[in-house]
């Protein structure tokens, strides 16, 4: 559940700066974003996605107590 946790947040960080600077020259950015554009333009969706695992886990660990 960490490693989910921790992906999440990486790629929701990855995703939202990735929007940030596209098309202002950077290369990885711009490839990035024209794979993956739904991504770059929502990154929020990631945040929901974080969320929702974030809370599974911690009802997970206070069930188990």
């Amino acid at each position: 559940m960490l490693l989910v946790i921790v992906a999440l947040a990486g790629a929701a960080g990855l995703f939202y700066y990735a929007g940030a600077v596209r098309n202002h020259g950077s290369v990885w950015a711009d490839q990035l974003c024209a794979q993956t554009s739904m991504f770059c333009e929502r990154p929020q969706l990631l945040l929901i996605a974080f969320s929702a695992v974030v809370i599974v886990g911690m009802l997970r660990v206070m069930t188990r107590a």
